[in-house]
C-alpha cells in the first residue's frame, strides 16, 4: 500500500509538469514608433505601430475569409487620436442571458457582435500580444500597481488534442490566458516557444 501512494505521488507530480514550456522574458518595447494600447480592466499592453503594421501585413494570407489581419489594420489607420486605444470590449456587445436565472444584473454577458466592423480585431489580437510577448517587443502596464512589470513569464500548456498560453508576473501569478488546439495549423506538430 506504501509503495502504490508512493507511485502515485510521482505520476501526479509527472503529469501535472506534463506539458509546460516555460520561458522568462525581458520586456523591451519598442523605439521611436506611435504607440498603440491593448487596453484591459487590470492590464495595459503597449505595442510598436509600426510593429503592429508590419506584423499584420506579414501575417495576411489575402484570402477573402481571413481577413482579420486587415481588419486591424483599417482600424489603425482609422483611428485619428494618438496613442492608439483598443478596448477589450471592442466588437463586443452585452446581451441578456435568458437562461440563466439571477438577478438581471447577473444574467448580462459580453458576446461578440457579429454586425460590429471589428468583431474579429480583438481575437486576433490576443494572438499577437502572445507572439510580441515571447519576442519582449511590448510592455504591460498593470493598472492595480501603476507600473510597468520588465519581466515576464511565458507558460504554454499543451498536450495532443488542446493547450493554453499563459503570460505570467515572475511570481507566476496568470494574469493573461489564452486557449488553443495543442498543433501549429501550418507544420502539424506541438508549438514550441
Amino acid at each position: 500500500m506504501k509503495r502504490l501512494i508512493q507511485i502515485i505521488a510521482v505520476l501526479m507530480m509527472l503529469v501535472s509538469c506534463n506539458g509546460h514550456n516555460r520561458k522568462t522574458v525581458v520586456l523591451n518595447g519598442f523605439q521611436n514608433q506611435e504607440t498603440v494600447i491593448y487596453s484591459t480592466s487590470n492590464i495595459d499592453y503597449y505595442l510598436g505601430y509600426d510593429d503592429l503594421v508590419n506584423y499584420c501585413k506579414k501575417e495576411d494570407n489575402g484570402e477573402p475569409n481571413d481577413f482579420t489581419f486587415r481588419q486591424i489594420i483599417v482600424y489603425l489607420e482609422s483611428y485619428s487620436d494618438k496613442p492608439v486605444l483598443i478596448p477589450d470590449t471592442l466588437g463586443t456587445k452585452l446581451e441578456m442571458e435568458s437562461k440563466v436565472l439571477f438577478t438581471e444584473s447577473d444574467s448580462l454577458i459580453r458576446i461578440r457582435d457579429q454586425e460590429h466592423p471589428y468583431a474579429y480585431l480583438t481575437g486576433e489580437l490576443r494572438w499577437i500580444i502572445i507572439d510580441f510577448a515571447k519576442k519582449g517587443k511590448l510592455k504591460i502596464h498593470v493598472n492595480e500597481m501603476d507600473s510597468f512589470v520588465d519581466t515576464i513569464i511565458v507558460d504554454r500548456v499543451e498536450n495532443k488534442d488542446y493547450g493554453e498560453t499563459n503570460l505570467t508576473f515572475t511570481n507566476d501569478s496568470i494574469f493573461f490566458s489564452q486557449l488553443r488546439d495543442g498543433y501549429d495549423k501550418k507544420n502539424t506538430k506541438p508549438n514550441k516557444l
